[in-house]
C-alpha cells in the first residue's frame, strides 16, 4: 500500500471566451452581466472580473503562438468549443471586436474563479459575449 504525505490535488481547468462591445472594465462587466451596484454578490463578481483580467489574452495572439493551430476554427475545435461558438467568435472578430481567451482553474485562490471553472455558462447579450460552456467537470 502506498501512502502519500503532503498535499494531493485533483485540479481542473476550463477555457472561457469573453468579448464586449465597449472596453472591458469592472463597471461595464458587472452591468453587462446584470449585477446591481448594491448587490450582496458584488464582491464575488468583482473577484470573477479580476480573474478574467489576470487570465485573459487576445485570442488572435494566442492562436499566433500555438504551433498546432493557425486559425480560429481549428483552435476553438482543439479547445472543445462547438460550431455555434466558432461562428459567434468569427462574427465578433469580423465586427472589429476584441475577443479574449483564457482559463479558469478549480484550485484557484479566488473562489469565484474556482466556482466558474466547475460550472458551464454562457452569456450572449448585445454588449457582452462570455462563454465558459465547456466546463471540465
Amino acid at each position: 500500500m502506498k501512502i502519500r504525505n503532503g498535499f494531493v490535488t485533483n485540479s481542473s481547468s476550463t477555457s472561457f471566451i469573453i468579448s464586449t462591445k465597449n472596453d472591458l472594465n469592472k463597471s461595464s462587466f458587472l452591468e453587462s452581466i446584470g449585477v446591481e451596484n448594491k448587490c450582496i454578490l458584488n464582491k464575488f463578481f468583482e473577484d470573477l472580473f479580476d480573474s478574467i483580467e489576470v487570465n485573459k489574452r487576445n485570442i488572435i495572439d494566442v492562436i499566433k503562438e500555438d504551433p498546432h493551430c493557425k486559425d480560429i476554427e481549428k483552435f476553438l475545435k482543439q479547445e472543445g468549443f462547438n460550431e455555434n461558438t466558432i461562428s459567434k467568435v468569427t462574427e465578433l472578430i469580423n465586427m472589429g471586436q476584441d475577443v479574449f481567451f483564457g482559463t479558469f482553474r478549480s484550485d484557484a485562490a479566488i473562489v469565484a474563479e474556482a466556482y466558474f471553472c466547475c460550472e458551464s455558462f454562457i452569456v450572449c447579450e448585445d454588449d457582452i459575449y462570455f462563454n465558459g460552456n465547456i466546463s471540465g467537470w
